[in-house]
């Protein structure tokens, strides 16, 4: 039985085609924010690079912390110092030595 039909829609059978074919349509929310990242793109491509010298001379920390925020995190790799083979780095000197 059709999920719709069980919830009480009577218009809705089995195998009927969808009454919107093309879904639900933008709402004003995304219509906003289509237009405001449009927006900010052609403002970033003019002003972009003068707003980041500015940031980086006048305050490097929210520079710092914008340009890391925007890395993906798997960016951040944690590096470990080891000795080949999990030696310990006695056992390790000495097999050079030899």
């Amino acid at each position: 039985m059709n999920q719709l039909a069980a919830r009480g829609n009577p218009n809705m059978r089995p195998g009927a085609p969808s009454v919107n074919p093309k879904g639900r349509g933008p709402t004003n929310r995304q219509k906003i924010a289509e237009r405001l990242i449009s927006d900010l793109a052609d403002t970033w491509s003019t002003h972009g690079a003068a707003v980041l010298r500015h940031l980086a001379t006048e305050d490097p920390g929210k520079f710092a912390t914008i340009a890391f925020g925007l890395l993906p995190r798997d960016v951040f790799v944690q590096v470990q110092q080891a000795t080949p083979g999990g030696l310990t780095p006695e056992e390790y000197a000495q097999a050079r030595i030899a």
